[in-house]
């Protein structure tokens, strides 16, 4: 199960579901040698794309980390401008309330 087409068909049903199609395609992968992260959502100036570690124990949580990924990647289409700073300071209000609505 862990390959990147699956990771490719969670994203896509989340956008089907949650968010109507609009969200563009990104490059979502697994990565061995992603750190302490257990996923991240990488951006330079024009691209981005989500890499997610190998190590989930449970289907539930690797759905639940792609989901809150694409949050993120929601937040950097939505501003353009991803704020560099403390990871708990991108988990605003705004962030916390699309994450729960998408984890219904």
């Amino acid at each position: 199960m862990k390959t990147d087409s699956y990771l490719k068909s969670i994203f896509d049903e989340v956008n089907r579901k949650h968010f109507r199609n609009k969200l563009p395609p990104i490059r979502i992968r697994f990565k061995p040698d992603i750190g302490a992260a257990d996923a991240r959502f990488v951006y330079e100036r024009k691209r981005s794309w989500i890499n997610i570690g190998l190590w989930f124990t449970s289907e539930h949580r690797l759905i639940n980390a792609v989901k809150h990924e694409i949050v993120h990647y929601w937040q950097w289409l939505k501003y353009r401008t991803y704020p560099k700073m403390d990871m708990m300071l991108n988990h605003t209000q705004e962030f916390k309330t699309i994450y729960e609505r998408i984890n219904v």
